[in-house]
């Protein structure tokens, strides 16, 4: 009714000055006052208007955001209050996905979902952001152009209502743009808030002793408001008519990534680490039948056809797209592990399993010794890349490369979370290629373990065990690729430990290095013996005057190989 419209917004008019000016004082009554307007954003058009309009004068004050959150969110469960914060994130969140999907939604594809599976698939409650999600979405809205959001005009304050006034008309876009604009303000104060030197204090692995209030606040507000606002920066990347929003809202999932792993926060960081994951790699990647029916309408210019890594359907292989927007996610992806490793805990898998897919469409391959090579358009080579991204390639590449080279800044336990990572996305990959024995796979994780491990020969006693474990494992695999490149890692590995003049001044690295040399007996592989005694004669050629302690274990293994060898009439 029109008086019920005059009363709101005239109420509201001295709702907004309080909530802006005396919220730290009027704390029982800003509670009602946000609660009442949490409620205005279910109901009708002008009231969500209104209510958008009183909350975006609050929500691009990052103290403000800050003080709502301590007051409420924080003592929520000591004192009971209600958790104002994460209230008005979700129904910020809510209220934007409902007014998108009626504007927006690609009403003429047959395939589109109705309204309320959209909005049931999209809810926060049952937002799925896991390691199971990558792979993307069917883009349901592949016409979107949308006005950028933080340039809203602030209509309903700004009228003076009265006793004859008409509730004016609102558009539904109007609405939408407000919302997603106090969404965006939000996601930016609080990276305001996780301020540099918290991030660069988690980085350096500076201990810290006690949380201090401001640090725990702003853990409480990233677990009040990750769920809403992921889910608002997904629909916003999927909507983004061009580059520029695209790199826009990749920014902001870059920091807050930021912000959740300088906290230590596994949820958050790994919910923004798998979306990023999802977004980098085709649309339905990982369903069962993708072969022949992906379009490229949905991410722009058409720049790869190449191969999955894992053939999932029974007609054939198949093929997929990765398009400009793919390819602008893999960047953010490695400015992500290359500036934040240190922070991505056991994120790392995520990271490490989309660049391994994305590795082989791109039809890079890698060598133990670093490099990542791509084979472009070569006879029988399955992957086709388009003249706008060849010349890109080998920044990829090198890009790629960088991100393993880098772990040599990483402290110790973010190095394990690395080598851990690794290790468990090699043995995944050779658990399937027992299947595929026709099939070349993929040895990105072997290589890039290899890489790691010379990387950081300096401090060898922290990952040789577990790094040599696992290669004398990938050297009994079934398949002779995997064993070749088992074989020449831990040879590499050793000869590379021998080069170094500090084993020989110290026992234990010597005999950690000489126990994962003997191990390599115990294989009854002769292309692994084979590649035993080549490393062999590296070593006694290059080292063999300063050898001592280490003589009665080469003997051995020489004993032992040629023993095995004799036995198959090669020697």
């Amino acid at each position: 009714k029109v008086e019920h419209y005059v009363i709101a917004t005239k109420i509201l008019k001295v709702v907004a000055i309080m909530l802006e000016r005396y919220n730290s004082v009027l704390k029982t009554e800003s509670e009602i006052f946000l609660s009442f307007l949490i409620k205005f954003l279910s109901g009708e058009q002008w009231q969500q208007a209104i209510a958008v309009e009183v909350l975006h004068k609050i929500c691009w004050k990052p103290r403000q955001l800050r003080d709502i959150c301590q007051q409420y969110d924080l003592q929520n469960k000591s004192n009971g209050s209600t958790p104002v914060f994460q209230e008005l994130i979700n129904a910020l969140a809510s209220l934007t996905s409902a007014k998108f999907h009626r504007l927006y939604r690609n009403k003429e594809d047959p395939e589109s979902p109705s309204d309320a599976e959209i909005l049931d698939e999209l809810s926060i409650s049952k937002l799925i952001l896991n390691s199971e999600t990558q792979g993307g979405t069917k883009y349901y809205y592949l016409e979107v152009r949308m006005l950028i959001f933080t340039s809203s005009i602030i209509v309903f304050l700004q009228t003076t209502p009265t006793d004859r006034s008409e509730i004016p008309f609102v558009s539904e876009d109007y609405v939408l743009r407000m919302s997603m604009s106090c969404l965006l303000d939000i996601a930016t104060a609080i990276i305001d808030l996780g301020d540099k030197e918290l991030i660069k204090r988690r980085a350096a692995n500076v201990p810290i002793h006690e949380i201090n209030e401001t640090e725990n606040t702003l853990r409480q507000m990233i677990m009040s408001g990750w769920s809403g606002l992921l889910q608002t920066l997904s629909l916003l990347f999927e909507a983004a008519p061009d580059e520029n929003t695209v790199n826009s809202v990749l920014d902001l999932m870059t920091a807050l990534t930021a912000v959740a792993g300088g906290l230590n926060m596994d949820g958050p960081r790994e919910a923004l680490v798998g979306t990023l994951c999802r977004f980098a790699l085709p649309p339905g990647y990982h369903e069962k039948s993708y072969a022949g029916e992906q379009t490229s309408g949905s991410g722009g210019q058409v720049l790869v056809v190449g191969q999955p890594l894992t053939a999932s359907t029974s007609s054939g292989a198949g093929f997929v797209l990765l398009t400009t927007r793919n390819i602008q996610v893999l960047r953010a992806l490695l400015d992500v592990a290359s500036d934040y490793g240190p922070l991505l805990g056991q994120s790392w898998s995520l990271v490490l399993s989309a660049l391994q897919h994305l590795s082989w469409i791109l039809g890079f391959q890698c060598s133990i010794t670093g490099e990542m090579t791509a084979k472009v358009q070569e006879k029988g080579q399955s992957t086709v890349l388009t003249t706008a991204i060849i010349q890109e390639i080998p920044k990829i590449s090198k890009k790629l490369a960088d991100v393993f080279e880098n772990s040599s800044k990483l402290d110790e336990v973010a190095l394990h979370h690395l080598v851990n990572a690794i290790c468990e996305l090699s043995t995944e990959t050779m658990d399937q290629a027992y299947g595929s024995a026709t099939r070349e796979p993929s040895l990105f994780a072997v290589a890039n373990l290899v890489q790691v491990s010379i990387t950081n020969l300096n401090r060898l006693e922290v990952i040789w065990r577990l790094v040599t474990g696992h290669l004398l494992e990938v050297c009994q695999h079934t398949n002779m690729h995997f064993r070749k490149t088992g074989a020449d890692g831990i040879s590499h590995l050793i000869i590379s430990a021998f080069a170094e003049d500090s084993i020989f001044s110290n026992q234990r690295r010597q005999e950690m290095v000489l126990a994962a040399f003997s191990e390599m007996s115990t294989i009854p592989k002769i292309d692994v013996r084979t590649r035993q005694m080549q490393c062999v004669l590296e070593v006694l050629e290059s080292r063999g005057e300063k050898l001592t302690s280490a003589w009665p274990v080469l003997l051995e293994i020489i004993q032992a190989s040629c023993e095995a060898l004799k036995d198959q009439g090669i020697v």
